[in-house]
């Protein structure tokens, strides 16, 4: 049977506030002596008295537990190390400051609410977060605190939540300069089929749509590509022969679908056509070419993104909801190149 604290108070001799005081810092009325501690702490260890975490959790209506809210969660082993830095991002902040993280793929009755103000976490990381009626009116409604990542919208902030994001449009702008510099005149999106929710998604569109315009080159709605992640769309755009010489993508994952997708169909990376993807990590680099990819500071972001949350829990933070935005770099490697006269024809 569990020792409890009205065990170590019997054995030591004392009442169990003191007990409380001495191994919980509990009660700032009591006062116990530096002697009668030393006994406590002895007896406790003799026992091997250990803490009721339930119960404590129970007393300070904590659960020393964040939830990290990201759905469509594919596999961490494979491919992009995105998810990896994400995940060392989190942990960096939570972890040492005795918090546990929990994935959650996606959470029952978001629609209502229910299950984010139940009380199982302390407060939440959602990234991905999708700007729907239905999703700000779960903001308003929420009473956990929340940070959300990979969004940024006053429409978010005036609700009082806090946004980490990465400089979207700064981002498309560097990869659009490095095409052109090159010599392409026609640059195209690779988008998800669902885009007018998802803040990164329309904010990079915006991005490549404001590069080529100061380029003095077209971009419009035909430009942007609404493919799913296998990109099985490859082959029957490229039998129409698109005037684009260049694709930028929505993730670097994709590149590698793209890879297969086109080798199908003999087209040459970057030969006939050029890409550019995004987040830059190490998985860029095991790709044939090697990818050339907009680098997103994914663990920074995380790990502020965490250290806000921490904040808010802890009634450390008094500051309003603000945007908190990251520059990206830009990593040439292999995959972009001038466009051959051939790719300019096709």
């Amino acid at each position: 049977m569990a020792v409890t604290i009205r065990d170590v108070a019997n054995a030591a001799g004392v009442s169990p506030m003191a007990v409380s005081k001495v191994l919980h810092g509990k009660g700032a009325n009591v006062r116990v002596g530096k002697d009668t501690a030393d006994v406590i702490r002895k007896i406790a260890q003799d026992l091997q008295y250990q803490p009721n975490a339930l119960a404590r959790s129970f007393r300070l209506r904590r659960t020393n537990t964040i939830g990290l809210v990201f759905e469509n969660w594919t596999r961490v082993s494979d491919g992009s190390q995105y998810f990896a830095h994400l995940l060392d991002g989190i942990t960096s902040s939570a972890f040492p400051r005795g918090y546990a993280v929990t994935i959650c793929p996606q959470l029952s009755n978001v629609s209502s609410g229910e299950s984010l103000n139940d009380g199982r976490f302390d407060g939440l990381i959602w990234a991905k977060f999708e700007s729907t009626r239905e999703n700000l009116q779960v903001l308003e409604r929420g009473r956990t605190p929340m940070v959300l990542l990979h969004a940024s919208s006053p429409e978010i902030t005036r609700r009082g939540v806090n946004t980490v994001c990465c400089e979207n449009r700064q981002a498309m702008r560097q990869a659009v300069d490095h095409l052109v510099r090159l010599g392409h005149r026609r640059v195209a999106f690779v988008a998800p089929q669902e885009i007018e929710h998802n803040d990164e998604t329309v904010f990079r569109i915006e991005g490549i749509r404001q590069a080529m315009k100061a380029h003095g080159l077209p971009f419009g709605d035909g430009d942007v590509l609404n493919w799913d992640y296998a990109s099985e769309e490859f082959g029957d755009w490229w039998a129409t022969k698109p005037p684009h010489t260049a694709l930028t993508l929505r993730s670097e994952s994709q590149a590698g679908t793209i890879y297969v997708e086109a080798a199908k169909f003999g087209v040459r990376v970057p030969d006939d056509l050029s890409i550019v993807g995004f987040d830059s990590t190490a998985y860029c680099e095991t790709l044939s070419p090697k990818l050339t990819a907009i680098s997103q500071p994914i663990e920074d972001m995380a790990h502020r993104a965490t250290d806000l949350l921490l904040a808010i829990i802890e009634g450390r933070d008094h500051l309003p909801a603000a945007d908190h935005v990251f520059p990206c770099g830009f990593d040439i490697r292999e995959s972009t190149a001038r466009p051959s006269l051939k790719a300019e024809e096709n």
